[in-house]
């Protein structure tokens, strides 16, 4: 299956100024209710950083109860990646900012296939490169990691720390 997703302009995320709300949802009226992919993260020196990826058929539904999730969205307000590095430091102080991407596809069953991917690949992509990730939870994805000593230049295999999610 080819999927592709037409991503909007990112959304900065602006601090509430109503009690128990951790960030203004006003931008939701701009949302669509279709299908697609939605990603809150953290930017800085243009490098966007995903901190939580979810799915959805139907985004402004999703986004309206996520917004309202506490546990999830203080996590993504206070998230890093590693508090020990300095340029994990850096990126605490990026903006926040709500990724979403709509689906494109013939049906509404070939979507909801192609959302379920969308997610899943993203996810494995990001945790692949060592970025933590939130569950919806709003705890960590644990994972393995993979190190190797002397390792040679491969196409495809740049890094020399590997990450597994770890099994259930």
């Amino acid at each position: 299956m080819n999927i592709t997703l037409e991503w909007q302009d990112p959304i900065k995320l602006i601090r509430s100024q109503h009690p128990g709300k951790i960030y203004d949802d006003s931008f939701l009226s701009d949302i669509s209710e279709e299908y697609g992919i939605y990603i809150f993260s953290r930017v800085y020196g243009g490098k966007y950083t995903p901190i939580y990826i979810g799915k959805s058929i139907n985004l402004r539904g999703r986004l309206k109860s996520q917004m309202n999730n506490l546990k999830l969205i203080s996590q993504v307000k206070d998230w890093h990646p590693n508090p020990n590095k300095v340029e994990a430091k850096k990126i605490i102080n990026g903006k926040r900012v709500l990724l979403v991407g709509h689906v494109k596809a013939a049906s509404a069953a070939s979507k909801e296939k192609a959302i379920t991917l969308a997610e899943k690949g993203l996810i494995e992509h990001a945790l692949s490169n060592g970025t933590r990730l939130l569950n919806i939870q709003g705890t960590l994805i644990k994972y393995h990691e993979i190190y190797s000593e002397n390792w040679p230049k491969m196409d495809g295999f740049e890094q020399e720390y590997l990450y597994l999610r770890r099994s259930k």
